[in-house]
């Protein structure tokens, strides 16, 4: 069967919350979960306070964009703030070397967040905490967290890549850099952090790997992304030589 497909001729413009218009945000990741999406920022509105001051995650309902364009609404509906706690609580060595979230997923009201550490520590963080609709909040458990060590080590790369795998009852993490000729790494992690980190191969990859998401069969779809102001650490390093051709 022939296939045809179109170009959209005409857009609508959807104004956005102040909150996710906000450059200092940085929005970083998205997922969707009960019928809503959800919306991390990589710093939060106040990068100096880091994981000390007031942090949010954004929500609103997966059908709220459509129905702005059909016409059925003027504005996005059921937009919502839903404050995270405890995450001054996380101990020192997590804090020092934070430089911001970049994956949120969920799984039976559990959260889960990627850290990205500075290119001084040798490990990026997974936390998890559990999700109140009720009262908009989510409440991180500051003592139970997974350390995922980077390897290679390649500057301004962690684990940008989290999702919830439904046939194995696992989370995935997937780091951003499998430029090895073996490919890269990635780890299968128990929801509850009760279970050892499994280490498991990812197929060789040029460029960043920065999101990754599962369908309800298990499928994994996945972004690779080029922003050439990476040139030098993921194209031409001590791995791969000027490999742009």
């Amino acid at each position: 069967r022939d296939v045809a497909g179109f170009g959209q001729g005409i857009y609508k413009e959807i104004a956005l919350h102040v909150d996710l218009r906000s450059m200092n945000e940085e929005n970083s990741g998205m997922t969707t979960y009960k019928k809503r999406v959800y919306i991390i920022p990589q710093d939060g509105s106040n990068k100096e306070s880091t994981l000390d001051g007031d942090f949010f995650i954004y929500s609103l309902n997966c059908d709220s964009i459509g129905r702005v364009i059909d016409g059925l609404d003027s504005t996005l509906k059921n937009y919502c703030r839903i404050k995270v706690h405890n995450l001054d609580k996380l101990p020192d060595s997590v804090k020092k070397y934070y430089e911001g979230f970049e994956a949120i997923t969920f799984f039976n009201n559990q959260v889960y967040l990627s850290i990205e550490t500075g290119d001084q520590s040798d490990y990026c963080f997974i936390l998890k905490g559990k999700l109140d609709i009720s009262s908009h909040k989510i409440m991180i458990d500051p003592v139970n967290y997974i350390s995922l060590k980077r390897y290679p080590f390649i500057v301004n790369a962690g684990f940008e890549s989290l999702t919830y795998l439904p046939k194995t009852n696992k989370l995935l993490a997937i780091y951003e850099f499998n430029g090895l000729t073996t490919g890269g790494d990635g780890y299968l992690l128990d929801p509850n952090f009760k279970k050892p980190v499994k280490k498991i191969n990812i197929p060789f990859a040029f460029f960043r790997l920065t999101d990754i998401a599962t369908d309800n069969k298990g499928k994994i779809y996945a972004i690779n992304y080029h922003w050439n102001g990476d040139y030098e650490y993921y194209l031409n390093n001590n791995i791969l030589r000027h490999t742009e051709e």
